[in-house]
């Protein structure tokens, strides 16, 4: 199954840099992400800091009852870390995109 993009969200931090956040339901209904730079630098996840002052960034769809669910986890994720979340676009809203084995 090729990765399938159901979320943007568009970051910045103290000093207003700013950044974005894909994120895709990948192989094995796993989420993966894609953090990146406004210019296409990619940066690793740990940048975030996710899981200092809040929840960690999910991985497993397990728990989540749409894409929706999904994305505002990712965002309450991101908002507990050094990034804050300033705009954010679902894709695909009302539906978790399953692969079928």
């Amino acid at each position: 199954m090729d990765k399938q993009l159901i979320g943007i969200l568009k970051l910045s931090d103290a000093m207003n840099n700013k950044s974005i956040l894909d994120v895709f339901i990948g192989d094995m209904d796993r989420l993966n992400y894609s953090y990146y730079s406004k210019t296409g630098t990619p940066y690793s996840l740990s940048n975030l800091q996710c899981g200092w002052q809040g929840p960690e960034l999910p991985f497993d769809l397990e728990d989540f009852k749409n894409n929706k669910h999904v994305i505002l986890n990712v965002v309450k994720a991101v908002n507990g870390g050094t990034q804050k979340v300033c705009e954010y676009k679902i894709l695909n809203e009302k539906k978790v995109i399953i692969s079928k084995w």
